[in-house]
């Protein structure tokens, strides 16, 4: 998907993973949690003006999306935390190639907390 990126521009650490249910409060309501599958650098991708149109168009203006060296192994994940905040993956765009230089492009939106 993403060719010609130079790969010094992985200056992010971001963490794949999903949201799974937390142990309980005093109430007995369960809260979600964040938990961590895997972590991997990342750097900042830049969506052309016409992705950022289709996404305005699905309700997603408030995205954000990163490039990652080609792993097939992050699509089984949901989620992704950057810093603090989670978000959810919309779209994963995987490179054709199996090479070294291959990167995939994952599209995030910011996940709304309850309550």
């Amino acid at each position: 998907m993403a060719k010609n990126i130079n790969p010094s521009r992985l200056i992010y650490r971001i963490q794949f993973g999903s949201i799974e249910p937390n142990v309980p409060d005093d109430n007995g309501i369960y809260h979600e949690e964040f938990v961590t599958g895997r972590e991997v650098w990342a750097g900042l991708y830049h969506l052309t003006q016409n992705q950022r149109y289709t996404l305005a168009g699905q309700d997603v203006s408030q995205s954000i999306a990163y490039f990652v060296r080609h792993d097939m192994g992050l699509m089984n994940y949901s989620h992704v935390r950057v810093d603090k905040t989670v978000y959810q993956v919309i779209d994963y765009a995987p490179d054709s190639d199996n090479a070294h230089n291959s990167f995939d492009v994952v599209t995030l939106k910011a996940v709304k907390k309850r309550g």
